[in-house]
């Protein structure tokens, strides 16, 4: 497994309300939890905000899409920084050995996707949550990268708003709409950058604890078909 670390773009409106929720002494560090609010869960009697108040006016992050409906935020085109690699034991490596890049298949390419899985599959231990780990120890390896320009890479900040995982913005950016699961994660605020990680729900670990055969395997058909369509570097 690979991942590429990359500056993304910016998110109106985000970088404030998460610097409200857990406002901090500059020079310290704070981490708190932002639950993720389902709609149905919404009280009858709470009002539905004017169209165009300001989602930023509360210092809790609200999940009512009516706040947010307004211009579409600027993105910038993200820049990739580097990569880091894990191999079948999670070990980490400060390099692009698991790379893969994309090759299209056939129109027809009957991919058994059930391949290897009975007899090869090396399972994840579930039990054990990596969070950010990997990542932050891509950063500690690689902090001139991510430094500001004119600053030594050794006491420096970083240049950056937030280190997190794709899915976990996913997650808080669709939170207005998401009307089944919820979610909880914890942010910690340290030398002005965000370092946003998942905490495991009761719900999230009783789904888990209940998959049945069918459902693992056909988890295994993503990774599978995955490996059919990349080819390494």
């Amino acid at each position: 497994m690979a991942s590429a670390f990359s500056k993304g773009g910016t998110m109106s409106g985000i970088n404030e309300q998460f610097s409200k929720l857990i406002a901090a002494d500059k020079s310290g560090s704070l981490t708190a939890r932002v639950k993720g609010t389902l709609q149905k869960n919404r009280p009858q009697n709470q009002s539905v905000p004017s169209r165009g108040q300001n989602p930023d006016s509360s210092l809790s992050l609200s999940t009512r899409r009516e706040l947010y409906e307004r211009d579409f935020p600027v993105y910038k085109q993200p820049v990739e920084v580097g990569c880091f690699s894990l191999d079948s034991e999670r070990r980490f490596f400060n390099d692009g050995r698991q790379m893969r890049y994309y090759v299209e298949p056939d129109r027809s390419p009957h991919f058994d996707l059930r391949d290897g899985y009975k007899d090869r599959f090396i399972k994840r231990d579930d039990s054990v949550k990596e969070k950010l780990d990997h990542m932050l120890r891509w950063i500690l390896a690689n902090r001139s990268k991510l430094s500001a320009r004119g600053t030594t890479a050794s006491s420096c900040d970083l240049d950056i708003d937030f280190v997190t995982w794709r899915g976990h913005l996913t997650k808080l950016l669709t939170a207005p709409y998401e009307t089944r699961e919820g979610w909880q994660l914890a942010v910690t605020r340290f030398r002005g950058t965000l370092y946003i990680s998942e905490v495991e729900t009761e719900a999230a670990r009783r789904d888990q604890e209940n998959r049945t055969e069918r459902h693992e395997e056909m988890m295994y058909w993503g990774y599978k078909f995955e490996q059919y369509t990349c080819a390494g570097m």
